[in-house]
C-alpha cells in the first residue's frame, strides 16, 4: 500500500514514517506539509492512502480531502487529528474521508486504519466512534427530522436547497403565506433559531448533499 503522509509538524511526519517503515505491506512514498501539497504530490505519486491532519496551514485537511479524493487515481483519505470534536469529525467525513483516527492511537491501531481504510472500509477510533452515535442519537431524538411530517421534510429539503418561500410555494402547490408556516413550525420541532441552523439540518439529515 502507498500511502502519503500529510501534516505540518515535521518531527510528527519523521516519527510516523520511521514507525510505518516496519510494516512490510506499507510503502510510504511521500510527506508533505500542508494540503495544497499533498493535492500536487498526490496526483504525481498516485498513493493509495492519504495520511493527513485535519488542522493545517495554507489548505486545511478539510478542503484538501474535497480535491484528493476527486484525484483520478482516487486515493483514500484517512484523517489522523488530535482533535475528537464533532465539528472537525463530520466536516471531514462529509469531504469524502474513509476513516479519523486520533494522534494519541496505538502504533497497531494506525495500521489497522490503514488496512481498513485500504479495503475499502471505514475507520474510526472508538472515542470518535462513540461521539459520532452519541450525535446521531440525539440528532434522531424527538424534535428532530424523524419527527417531520411528509410535507415538512419536503420544505426543508427545499429550503436547505435555496428556494425562497415563493418558489417553494410553487414547486409544492401552496401559498408561500403557508410555507411560511410550515417553516415556523419546523424551526420549533428542531429547535432552530434560524435559516442557516435549518439548512445544517436539511444537510446532516441527508436531505440535501453538501
Amino acid at each position: 500500500m502507498k500511502v502519503l503522509i500529510v501534516d505540518d509538524h515535521a518531527l510528527f511526519r519523521h516519527g510516523l514514517i520511521k514507525l510505518l517503515k516496519g510494516e512490510d505491506d506499507i510503502k510510504i512514498v511521500g510527506e508533505a506539509s500542508h494540503g495544497r501539497e499533498a493535492i500536487k504530490m498526490a496526483r504525481e505519486l498516485a498513493p493509495d492512502i492519504v495520511l493527513l491532519d485535519v488542522s493545517m496551514p495554507i489548505m486545511n485537511g478539510i478542503d484538501a480531502t474535497r480535491k484528493l479524493v476527486r484525484i483520478p487515481s482516487h486515493p483514500k483519505v484517512l484523517a489522523l487529528s488530535m482533535y475528537d470534536e464533532e465539528e472537525y469529525i463530520f466536516s471531514i467525513l462529509k469531504a469524502g474521508a474513509s476513516g479519523y483516527i486520533l494522534k494519541d492511537c496505538a502504533v497497531n491501531d494506525l495500521v489497522r486504519a490503514i488496512h481498513s481504510v485500504h479495503k475499502g472500509e471505514a475507520f474510526l477510533s472508538p472515542s470518535v466512534s462513540k461521539r459520532v452515535i452519541r450525535a446521531m442519537v440525539k440528532y434522531l431524538k424527538p424534535g428532530g427530522p424523524a419527527d417531520l411530517s411528509y410535507r415538512e421534510r419536503e420544505i426543508l429539503q427545499l429550503i436547505g436547497e435555496g428556494y425562497t418561500s415563493k418558489e417553494i410555494g410553487k414547486e409544492v402547490g401552496i401559498s408561500p403565506k403557508t410555507v411560511d408556516v410550515h417553516r415556523l413550525r419546523i424551526m420549533k420541532k428542531l429547535h432552530a433559531k434560524n435559516l442557516v441552523q435549518l439548512v445544517k439540518y436539511a444537510i446532516m439529515s441527508g436531505l440535501v448533499r453538501a
